[in-house]
């Protein structure tokens, strides 16, 4: 475990010192910083009222924070990252969120020590006790454990994926995502070369992974590259965005053993499109009746699917176009907005919902942010 210098001075002068009201919520983003403007992980607050996002602050200066993650009870705040070395090593982040201006007050960090090992996602199981990590290069999952505090306290190991795909992008395996289910059920992970989901077991207790040969969740068709899930409020159905195909497959899922049984797979992108197919993101609204998939390369858009709440299955609404490498991006907890990352735009682009068909709409001016790829609102 690496614990920060004293940085609080450092970071009380990164923000500006604007409060929030009460109305207001705070998000954060993650960024690249590898060749670009962006110094790391920048907050601002949202009106969910209106829709006005406030001009991003920088709030951690950080190598590469690509991807967020709130701790399901504190208000702490974890980023991955790299020790910006060639070839770089991966990084866990923990801060401490000032609920008051936004904030971040270094906890401590923790370096991933094996190789290639930059991650691409990462997430907190819901009763706070571990993060675990998804590493792209490096093509295997790690978990760090938590203090009762939120603060990082041990790396707790990896599991390495070892399938591959005929798709170039698919040489060698790449975990993309990683998802602990609820109570201490596995942990699922997405492989973008596998084609598959695993479930990885997990012993909160010892602080370990129980195997490490992960079960099979699910198979997806040769070349999809699944890349993302998401999950229904009630656990009973999970998502999956495939990459390669640019394609969601609805599955029904069983919670205990994290297996994921396919109900329907639906574009994403027109079905006569000739163009070149890489999906990112993949989103349910909170009311449970849409559900979002966004496309970058030769299509740049958010796909609309309504949800059917009885089968899980979806139907296609519409897109939203003219967007610039829509990584990433977010819902808002009142439903009401979209904010999406535009990476290569450097900006942030807020869409209203249409709360009876989910369809989105542009409000107002985007709002620069450097390399953005991560929207997080805070809790």
């Amino acid at each position: 475990m690496r614990l920060f210098l004293p940085a609080l001075l450092l970071m009380s002068a990164i923000l500006p010192a604007a409060s929030t009201s009460s109305a207001e919520r705070l998000v954060y983003f993650g960024t690249y910083t590898r060749s670009n403007a962006s110094e790391g992980v920048y907050m601002a607050r949202f009106d969910p009222r209106t829709g006005a996002l406030s001009r991003p602050g920088l709030a951690a200066r950080l190598s590469n924070p690509t991807f967020l993650a709130q701790h399901p009870s504190l208000p702490v705040l974890y980023a991955i990252g790299d020790d910006g070395a060639k070839p770089a090593h991966g990084m866990v982040s923990a801060f401490r969120i000032n609920p008051a201006d936004g904030a971040l007050a270094p906890l401590n960090e923790i370096i991933i020590p094996e190789e290639k090992s930059a991650a691409a996602h990462i997430a907190v199981d819901a009763g706070g006790r571990a993060v675990f990590t998804a590493h792209y290069g490096g093509g295997f999952v790690a978990a760090v454990t938590l203090e009762p505090d939120g603060s990082l306290d041990h790396f707790a190991g990896a599991v390495r994926h070892r399938e591959t795909g005929a798709h170039p992008q698919q040489s060698s395996p790449h975990p993309h995502c990683i998802h602990p289910l609820p109570g201490d059920g596995p942990v699922l992970s997405a492989d973008l070369a596998a084609d598959k989901v695993f479930a990885h077991r997990f012993d909160y207790g010892r602080g370990a992974f129980v195997s490490d040969q992960p079960a099979v969740a699910a198979a997806f068709a040769p070349g999809s590259g699944t890349r993302h899930i998401a999950f229904s409020a009630d656990w009973r159905f999970a998502y999956v965005v495939n990459e390669l195909a640019a394609t969601v497959t609805a599955c029904e899922l069983d919670a205990r053993s994290g297996a994921l049984r396919e109900i329907q797979t639906i574009s994403t992108v027109p079905e006569n499109f000739s163009g070149r197919r890489w999906a990112s993101e993949v989103a349910v609204h909170p009311s449970g009746k849409f559900l979002y998939a966004s496309n970058r390369a030769d299509h740049e858009s958010i796909a609309v699917f309504a949800i059917d709440a009885g089968t899980g299955r979806l139907a296609f609404v519409g897109h939203a176009t003219g967007l610039a490498h829509p990584r990433h991006f977010a819902i808002d907890p009142s439903g009401g907005w979209l904010l999406c990352a535009n990476h290569d735009a450097n900006n942030i682009v807020v869409f209203r919902i249409d709360p009876a068909t989910g369809g989105l709409a542009p409000a107002g001016d985007p709002v620069p942010v450097p390399a953005a790829v991560c929207v997080r609102f805070a809790r």
